[in-house]
Order: C-alpha cells, then sequence, then structure tokens
C-alpha cells in the first residue's frame, strides 16, 4: 500500500502542484488537486520537442524516447511526439510536456509568454528577473491553454545542449524552478487563492540565490590545519573543529601522496550542523559533496576526518574510467563510510559480496552496483593490483568477526509507517519529520517507525529495476536518497524510537502484487536486480543502524512461484545485515501459504480485509468481522510458530473506510469517525492475543500539515483515529 513519487515514474504525484492556465487567473480554473488528478488520465501524457533543426529534434527524440522507455516501459498513454506531427485532437486532451528551446521549439514560443516566460535574444525573463546564463532553465506547469482542464508542462531555457544534458525539468513541490547548471536558483508556488488563481504570487516565491548570499555573508571564516572553514556562528565555537581539520589536512596530503598528485592548499570547507541545513544553500541531498573544489559536509558525531577520497577523486584526471577513479581515490583514502578497506575486505569477502573486476570495468553495472560494495570493492582491487605489481605476497584475509551472532529478539512493535513528503522542508531529512516522530512517541506511545525507499520497474513484467539511490550522483534532492533514509533513522532515535527499513517497488501502471515475468531468463534477471537493490538497503540498514529489516513487501506474484529464489535472497540478507528481519506479505493468500516464514523471524502481514459491507455497518458488525480477520490470522501464527506484525494496517477516513480499507479514493465524503471506529474494531479483536507483535498505521506524513494529509485518507493526525491508536499503544503490552 505503500506510495511512492517520483517525477518520470508516477507525474501526478512529485508534481505536486501542477497549476494554472496560461495567461490566465481567476475562480473558473481548476484548483491544483483538480489538475494534479488529471494528469495520467486517458489518453496521458505527450512528450512533445522542437522540430526547427531536424538534427537536435533527432537527439530529443532519442533521449525522451530513452527515457519513456526507461520509465514507463510500454504505457499507451504516454508518447513522444514531434510539434510538426502534433494533432489538434491529442493536443487538446493530453497532458502536454514541451521540451526546446524557443529557437528550437515553436509551441515553446508560444507557450511561454501565456506563462510568464518572456523570451529575448540568448535570455529569458520571469516575474521580473532576467536569466542570460547559457546554462539557466526553467520549467513551469500549468493547465494547459488549449484545454484548462488539463495540465501543460513547458521545459525550456537558453541552451538547447544545456537541456539535452538534463533532458527533463523535474519539479518537487514547487510549480515553477529556473536552475543554473541543474542547480536550483528560484522556485516558487502560484496562488491557489479564488481570485488570483494561478497567478504569480511574490510571498511564494523563493529566491534561492539571494538565500544562498544571505546564508554565506552569515559564515565565520576560521583556520584548522590547512584549510578554510566556513561555518556558521553555532558551529564556530564546536572544540571539535581543530582537532578534526588536523587531521584531515594529515590524512589528505598521505593520500594525494598515494596517487602522486601535489596537494592543493590551502582548501576550503563549509561546515553544517545538519543535512538539511546543508541541503538547501548547496543544493545536494549527499553528506559530503565538492563545489567548485570546495568541500561542502555536515559535521556532526559521524564526520570522519580521515576520509578524503572524495577530494582525490575530483583531482583525478576525468579521462579515467569512473571505476578507476572511484577505486584510486577510496584505496588513497584508505577509508569509506567509516570502515578502513582492511575491514571492508574481511566483510565483502565473509559476506560475499566483492564485486569481480569484469563488473567494476563494465561502466553501466557498475553504476548500478550498490556503492556499499561496488565502492570499497574498486578500492581493494586497485590496493592488490598495485600490491601485485610490486611483487608483494596476497594480504592475510582474516576472518569477519561477529559472523556468527544470532538476531536479537523483537520487542512488542507499536509501529507507525513514516510517509516521505516529497519537499526538502518536510521530507526525511526535514527537523519537521524528527519533530513529528518525537511527538508521536511522547503523545502516541510509537516506539517504531518504518521507514520506505524505492527502486522502480517500468512495468511489471520488465525485470529492470531502477534503484532509488542514483549511484551518490546527488539527484533526488527532494526524494528518499540514502542520505535522507539515513536521517529518518538517525530521528527515530533521536525521538527514542527504533526503525524497520522496509524497501520497495513502485511498478509502473501496476501493484506490486502483480509483478511476474516471461520467461525464466526474465525471472533470473529480475532476481538478480531485486538482489542488488534489497542487499543495498541491507547493508544501509547495518551501516546507518537500522533495528529491523524487510526484505519485500506484497511482491505476491514472484514469492508463490519463485520461493527458492527468496530463500536464497534471505541468505543473503543474513550475511548482510545482524538484525531481525521480515517479509511484508499480503493479506489473505500470500500471508496464509508464503512457503519460507521459517526462514524468517517474524511474519509480516500487511492487513486491509474488510470490516464492513455497508456504509452504515453498527460497531456490533465491525468488531465481529475484526474477530474474524484475529482469528484468522491466529491460525497462520498457530502453524507457522512466529510472531505476526502487522506491518501495514489501516483505514481511510471516508465513507467507504470499513469496506475498502485498502482504496484511499473509494469516496470523496469526509468520515473520520469511520476510521476511527474500524481501528478501535480490530484493536479490541487483537487485544490479548499472544501472537501479535505488533502493529504499524498507515499511515503519518513527515510533515501532517501539508495538503498530502487529505481529510478522506489514511492520515491521522488531528483525527478521532489519533485517540484510539493512543488509547491501544497505552498498554503495556497488548498481546498480554
Amino acid at each position: 500500500m505503500a506510495r511512492r513519487v517520483s517525477f518520470f515514474a508516477e507525474l501526478p504525484v512529485l508534481v505536486v502542484a501542477c497549476t494554472a492556465l496560461c495567461g490566465a487567473t481567476g475562480p473558473e480554473l481548476p484548483t491544483r488537486r483538480e489538475i494534479q488528478s488529471t494528469l495520467l488520465g486517458n489518453p496521458g501524457v505527450v512528450f512533445v520537442y522542437g522540430a526547427a533543426d531536424p538534427a537536435l529534434a533527432e537527439r530529443y527524440r532519442h533521449a525522451l524516447t530513452e527515457m519513456v522507455d526507461s520509465y514507463f516501459g510500454e504505457d499507451e498513454k504516454v508518447h513522444v511526439v514531434s510539434e510538426a506531427v502534433l494533432g489538434d485532437e491529442e493536443r487538446r486532451a493530453s497532458t502536454l510536456y514541451v521540451i526546446g528551446t524557443p529557437a528550437q521549439c515553436a509551441l515553446a514560443r508560444t507557450l511561454g509568454p501565456e506563462i510568464g516566460v518572456a523570451f529575448e535574444e540568448g535570455a529569458f525573463r520571469f516575474a521580473g528577473r532576467r536569466y542570460a546564463d547559457a546554462r539557466d532553465t526553467i520549467t513551469v506547469l500549468r493547465p494547459s491553454p488549449f484545454n484548462s482542464r488539463r495540465g501543460a508542462i513547458l521545459y525550456t531555457g537558453n541552451s538547447d545542449e544545456t537541456i539535452l544534458r538534463a533532458p527533463f525539468g523535474v519539479l518537487a513541490s514547487e510549480d515553477y524552478s529556473v536552475r543554473r547548471a541543474g542547480r536550483v536558483v528560484r522556485s516558487g508556488l502560484f496562488s491557489q487563492e479564488p481570485a488570483t488563481r494561478w497567478a504569480y504570487d511574490p510571498a511564494r516565491d523563493r529566491d534561492l540565490e539571494a538565500e544562498r548570499e544571505a546564508w554565506a555573508r552569515s559564515l565565520r571564516t576560521l583556520q584548522a590545519g590547512t584549510y578554510r572553514l566556513h561555518v556558521p556562528p553555532g558551529l564556530a565555537t564546536d572544540e571539535r573543529l581543530q582537532d578534526a581539520f588536523a587531521k584531515r589536512t594529515v590524512a589528505r596530503r598521505a593520500a594525494f601522496a598515494n596517487v602522486g598528485l601535489a596537494v592543493p592548499e590551502p582548501a576550503d570547507a563549509f561546515l553544517y550542523p545538519t543535512l538539511e541545513s546543508k541541503a538547501k544553500p548547496s543544493d545536494d541531498p549527499r553528506y559530503a559533496s565538492l563545489v567548485d573544489g570546495a568541500l561542502h559536509s555536515v559535521f556532526d558525531a559521524r564526520f570522519d576526518p580521515r576520509d578524503v577520497a572524495i577530494e582525490v577523486e575530483a583531482a583525478l584526471s576525468p579521462k579515467l574510467p569512473r571505476w578507476l577513479r572511484i577505486g584510486l581515490s577510496v584505496r588513497a583514502s584508505g577509508r569509506f563510510e567509516g570502515w578502513s578497506l582492511d575491514e571492508w575486505s574481511t566483510f565483502l569477502d565473509w559476506a560475499g559480496m566483492r564485486v569481480d573486476p569484469v563488473e567494476l570495468s563494465n561502466d553501466d553495472t557498475f553504476r548500478h552496483r550498490s556503492y556499499w560494495f561496488s565502492y570499497p570493492s574498486a578500492a581493494l582491487f586497485v590496493r592488490d593490483f598495485a600490491a601485485l605489481l610490486r611483487g608483494e605476497p596476497p594480504r592475510p584475509r582474516p576472518i569477519f568477526e561477529g559472523a556468527e551472532l544470532d538476531p536479537p529478539p523483537v520487542p512488542f512493535m507499536r509501529g507507525a509507517c513514516i510517509a516521505h513528503t516529497y519537499s526538502l522542508d518536510h521530507g526525511y531529512v526535514s527537523r519537521i519529520a524528527g519533530d513529528t516522530m518525537r511527538r508521536l512517541h511522547d503523545d502516541d506511545h510509537v516506539d517504531w517507525f518504518s521507514i520506505t525507499p524505492f527502486g522502480y520497474m517500468a512495468a511489471k513484467d520488465r525485470p529492470e529495476i531502477r534503484p532509488g539511490f542514483r549511484d551518490r550522483s546527488g539527484e533526488g534532492l527532494t526524494e528518499e536518497n540514502d542520505e535522507a533514509v539515513w536521517a529518518a533513522i538517525d530521528s527515530a532515535h533521536a525521538a527514542g524510537a527504533k526503525a524497520l527499513l522496509a524497501p520497495h517497488l513502485w511498478v509502473r501502471g501496476a501493484w506490486c502484487g502483480d509483478v511476474a515475468m516471461k520467461s525464466d531468463a526474465d525471472w533470473r534477471a529480475f532476481f538478480e536486480d531485486y538482489r542488488a537493490l534489497t542487499l543495498h538497503y541491507a547493508m544501509l540498514a547495518r551501516v546507518r543502524g537500522a533495528d529491523a529489516f524487510a526484505i519485500g513487501k506484497e511482491l505476491v506474484g514472484t514469492t508463490r512461484v519463485r520461493p527458492d529464489d527468496w530463500r536464497a535472497l534471505i541468505a543473503d540478507v543474513r550475511r548482510v545485515f545482524p538484525g531481525p528481519i521480515t517479509y511484508e506479505s499480503n493479506w489473505g493468500e500470500e500471508f496464509e501459504t508464503l512457503p519460507f516464514w521459517d526462514a524468517l523471524d517474524f511474519a509480516g502481514l500487511n492487513e486491509y480485509r474488510p470490516l464492513a459491507t455497508t456504509v452504515d455497518a453498527s460497531d456490533d458488525e465491525l468488531r465481529a468481522a475484526a474477530r474474524a480477520v484475529a482469528d484468522g490470522i491466529e491460525r497462520v501464527a498457530k502453524r507457522i510458530g512466529k510472531p505476526i506484525v502487522l506491518t501495514e494496517v489501516g483505514f481511510p477516513s471516508h465513507r467507504r473506510g470499513a469496506i475498502e480499507p485498502w482504496k484511499d479514493s473509494a469516496d470523496k465524503t469526509p468520515a473520520p469517525e469511520i476510521q476511527a471506529r474500524a481501528f478501535r474494531a480490530l484493536f479490541d479483536a487483537l487485544d490479548g492475543r499472544p501472537w501479535l507483535g505488533g502493529l504499524y498505521i498507515w499511515k503519518v506524513f513527515t510533515n501532517p500539515t501539508t495538503n498530502e494529509n487529505r481529510p478522506t485518507g489514511y492520515p491521522i493526525a488531528g483525527k478521532p483515529a489519533e485517540t484510539a491508536i493512543r488509547d491501544f499503544f497505552a498498554h503495556p503490552s497488548p498481546s498480554r
């Protein structure tokens, strides 16, 4: 049931605000939510490219076709069309994504002025500012001028080459975004007030350039080792700074010497107290990154001054293959993600996760392999090959310590599925997310949070899985990138709770339970990709301190036909993650017949069985249905001998919430009392069941005040259901 948002995977949700009839404003226009709901309706989305220069047109066609194939698969509702053949009916009926410079694309020239983008020679103007850098682009979303009930998206700029380097103008929670060389310099939302709907709203405009300039003026400059540190006032008095950068100076000099390069000194480092504070001015979601040769890094208890690989890599020749640059830089640094190369060597050998040289040398394979394994493997290959050339004997590889530890017992889980709000200011990395978890822990007795990153499939029968971690490229500023997941785990712990990491698959145009391959070769390819995805997050869970791990969710079409592949995956995960693991089964047949419950520590169940057949069901009827549900779970629990954890359980707060708990859009009439009554009925039925190992409420957003918390949806914040959950979780042990 977990929902996933990615612009290319699910256009209507990442584009939280697709706005405005071009050039017109007012109450007769549809609201943002109304436009959003139409984005992937029939006949779908048309990606339109310009036709002025045939050679450029062919490059656009190729880039867009490749994207559609990768992200949308064979979805018949998504098309790539030259503006030269775009028909009037298709233009009126479809969501339009118009891409290209005004010189290349006549439709861009038409849409731009109506949207408020004025074109000049080599520049464009928007809302009072001129953008003349060749690297400047702008993306604007509004209702279409050809049909105000459909959306139109314009992605244009000053250079076709710039657009083609990143040919998709992705938006997160904003309605428009101006970027320079891919970095956001301005963004905002249009008005949604009835009289001025879709008009430019200065109060909702963010000038990120001005914000960064103000932030830069607030910094203090200190000298530590050979580094010039630029730090906010709150960090300027941190006593750890001098010692940390004295150590980093030594490590940096040694690392550069290891690759035969002169070390550039002095060096600049910009430090931030939190990931959220770093991501805003640097426009980069990673814990550490380089901008114009300067280090930008979070400085907290986990800052490792000896890990200088990022600085070494930047100094190496870009002509080297990427895997070799990374191998040389990590080997020169001698550390990766807090572990020494010797520690990585013994762990990778014991776990069987060392990536072989053939895979390392394949750039495409290397980019899609988890960096947890490929980066240290590349460094170890470089180190071992260099030793071989020097005639040195192979290094001894001691047994990995802790290999035989059993996972700890699982305490009762009073859980909530914490859903990422797709915004830097409101998502996993934000202070707001930490505040939300702390409030749920303190007020509602929630002591576990389920955190869900994603992999993407273009179609249910295509084996390729795009990993969400993006090869550490810095993409996905507002998504569940690895640093965001890491921040969510930290926030759970800071709130006094524990974290269950539960990666999930988002499948274009289908439920993940419908995944099924067409051939044995496709099945092998699917499980190869799924294994890589799962082990990446299992390793993240290990290193970042998650307390439990789920190997999958609701993959009904795979578990019943490929149990041996799942058992092999479980064995692999056991070698990587030392804590308790589960699988989140779908309610019904999959839960009742899953063939590998014996290999897991507890049985996960995503429970959405109906408790009613009519909208006016009485409390007695709800309780009777809930008892039948609990009795059915109990029969499975007795057979498999495992604790049962309801890893998802929820009821939408509309009139049919107890009839179709799996469907949050089944009714448009808010009925929060039905949601509360359904929860109370289920809690009554579960209370005292000795097999119950806990449950996770579906769902709570990282920011409960955003528009995602619809009055008819699953979120419980401020609804009567929250009181019911609080009462149940207040028990010392509800399954006593």
